[in-house]
């Protein structure tokens, strides 16, 4: 089993995931999605992520906290059991589906990170000279 480890230590099974550049790719479950979009969308749960394969751990991914987007497909062909006829199907033997939901996070470069905390810093200086009487 796959799964993917958030930074608050909850598990969520996955099928894969990907990345390239600046974009990660996780294929989950296509089951619950308000819940997938409530935990994708909660950015204190995504940096560190960690990717495990039957228990053992095989990568980590920081700085993904932005969430994308979400793309559901239906009734995705998993596996083929050769060992099992099946004429009803397209392959002839026994196969597997399941419903996908892929989720794209983004990595939000450090500078926005930094220039983001520095308008913040800003606004609670105005208001602290504001309520203080102040003059900047």
């Amino acid at each position: 089993m796959n799964k993917l480890r958030f930074s608050d230590n909850t598990e969520m099974e996955v099928f894969g995931v990907s990345c390239a550049g600046n974009i990660l790719k996780i294929k989950v479950p296509g089951t619950g999605l308000d819940t997938l979009v409530s935990t994708f969308k909660d950015q204190a749960k995504l940096s560190p992520l960690r990717y495990f394969e039957d228990n053992a751990l095989l990568r980590g991914y920081a700085g993904y906290t932005k969430f994308g987007s979400m793309e559901y497909t239906p009734n995705v062909l998993q596996e083929i059991d050769y060992a099992v006829e099946d004429v009803t199907t397209e392959s002839g033997f026994r196969e597997v589906h399941a419903d996908i939901v892929t989720v794209v996070l983004e990595k939000v470069p450090a500078v926005s990170l930094v220039a983001a905390k520095t308008e913040k810093n800003t606004a609670d200086i105005d208001y602290l000279a504001m309520e203080t009487g102040v003059e900047l």
